[in-house]
């Protein structure tokens, strides 16, 4: 029988399997399967296991080698254009609070600027309202601009122009107002309104003074 036990061991030997000794820590055999010995996982002090080739699997991303930069770079950039994002509605928002109104609507400067808040700490010198309902047409002018760029408007649009009458320290908010036609400039980002540069009186109201200028000077040959 012993002979037998023993011609059985070299048979499994001859075929690469030992069962001497077991993987520590366990029951189980160490093993060697075609002549290459398969070595128990060492066992870290958070739980987790170091292989043959070094690495380390605690069951958790590992954040400290290059993958890990990697990761952190790209939270950070997802951070960025997530505040960049929430700026620039926030610019455009307050552009419309500042700047437009209706395009039939019959405004007074006192009341929609206390209304709206525009003045903070003190008097706000000037104010121009454009009447454009829901900002279509400055939207339309900014569609195509996504860098930030001022344009102006392909013709004269109907605004309210708010002029203060008292020191910007003054306790009480009082403006002049006229509303004229005239080229509006603003400057767009990421394909909407943002700030309210400037506007340009129409044709008409550029051209009167010499209008009458050279009217003046007409009668002023007839009769002399």
């Amino acid at each position: 029988m012993s002979q037998i036990m023993s011609g059985f061991r070299k048979e499994k030997e001859k075929a690469g399997y030992h069962s001497d000794q077991n993987v520590p820590g366990t029951n189980l055999p160490a093993g060697r399967f075609g002549g290459r010995t398969a070595h128990a996982p060492a066992i870290l002090e958070d739980g987790g296991a170091q292989g043959e080739d070094g690495r380390t699997d605690t069951g958790r991303p590992d954040l400290t080698g290059k993958d890990g930069t990697i990761f952190i770079f790209f939270i950070f950039i997802a951070a960025i254009l997530a505040s960049i994002s929430i700026i620039q509605c926030q610019n455009y928002k307050t552009f419309v609070e500042k700047h437009i109104v209706e395009d039939q609507a019959k405004i007074n400067c006192n009341i929609t600027i206390k209304d709206r808040n525009i003045n903070k700490d003190s008097c706000r010198y000037r104010n121009t309202f454009i009447h454009d309902t829901d900002a279509r047409k400055i939207r339309e002018m900014c569609s195509r601009h996504v860098a930030s760029t001022v344009v102006s408007s392909d013709g004269s649009l109907t605004l309210t122009d708010c002029k203060l009458l008292k020191s910007p320290s003054a306790m009480g908010c009082s403006y002049n107002q006229a509303v004229v036609k005239g080229v509006v400039y603003v400057t767009c980002e990421r394909q909407v309104p943002v700030h309210f540069v400037r506007f340009e009186p129409g044709f008409a109201a550029q051209c009167a003074p010499c209008i009458w200028t050279l009217g003046l000077l007409l009668i002023l040959g007839y009769l002399f």
